[in-house]
C-alpha cells in the first residue's frame, strides 16, 4: 500500500462513526501519537546533524577503529560507518530493504 492509500483507508474506516464518544476516543489516540510521532522526529532530526566522530562517541571504551572484523570483512571503523550511514540517511520501504538484503 502506498502513503495514500493508508490515509485513504483510514478515512474510510472512521467515516461511518456517528458516536460522539467513539468519535471522541479516536481523536484523542491519533492525537497522542501524532505528538509522540513529532518528538521522535525531532529526535532523529537531530541526530541526523551528528557527524560520525560525534555519533561514534556514544560507544564506550577505547577501541581500536583500524580492527579487522572478519565476520563482516570489514573494518570496525567501516561497520560503524554503515550504521551511521544507515541513521542519518534517507528512510527506505520494506520492498527496498528486502532487496538490499541480497546485496550483502
Amino acid at each position: 500500500m502506498t502513503i495514500l492509500d493508508y490515509k485513504l483507508q483510514v478515512f474510510k474506516e472512521i467515516l461511518p462513526l456517528e458516536n460522539e464518544y467513539a468519535l471522541k476516543q479516536v481523536y484523542k489516540l491519533v492525537h497522542s501519537f501524532l505528538i509522540e510521532y513529532r518528538k521522535n522526529l525531532e529526535k532523529s532530526n537531530k541526530s541526523k546533524e551528528l557527524g560520525f566522530d560525534e555519533w561514534n562517541k556514544q560507544f564506550e571504551g577505547h577501541q581500536d577503529l583500524d580492527s579487522f572484523l572478519p565476520e563482516y570483512g570489514t573494518s570496525l571503523q567501516e561497520f560503524r560507518k554503515l550504521i551511521y550511514e544507515a541513521e542519518v540517511g534517507e528512510e527506505i520501504t520494506m520492498e527496498e530493504f528486502k532487496k538490499s538484503l541480497g546485496t550483502w
